[in-house]
């Protein structure tokens, strides 16, 4: 199986929102700063501080919410599933999706 893997490094300010559709299968690795991350049928939500990642591990809809000025990574590995899967932030831009489980990174 071929797996081609898509990666965009990003720095964003605190308190930038991002939204992600269908998210099952992605995630993030974040570098510095911290994310707070709520998902669709989730009942606890989740911080990712500098060094950790995060995995979404079901459908529906995933909110993130930066804490402060914050340098993450988003991976999309084609193989998994191909679609209308986008980040999108406040404003229309938009930025690949991630896999990734939810274990300490070495930034």
């Amino acid at each position: 199986m071929h797996t081609s893997l898509s990666m965009a490094l990003e720095r964003l300010r605190q308190d930038a929102l991002l939204s992600l559709h269908d998210a099952q299968g992605h995630g993030v690795a974040v570098f510095s700063g911290r994310l707070w991350v709520t998902q669709e049928g989730d009942a606890q939500d989740h911080f990712v501080d500098a060094g950790e990642s995060f995995y979404v591990d079901r459908p529906g809809h995933v909110v993130m919410h930066t804490l402060s000025d914050t340098q993450l990574l988003s991976l999309a590995a084609s193989a998994r599933r191909s679609g209308s899967h986008a980040w999108q932030r406040a404003g229309g831009r938009t930025t690949p999706p991630c896999p990734q489980p939810r274990h300490p990174v070495s930034p």
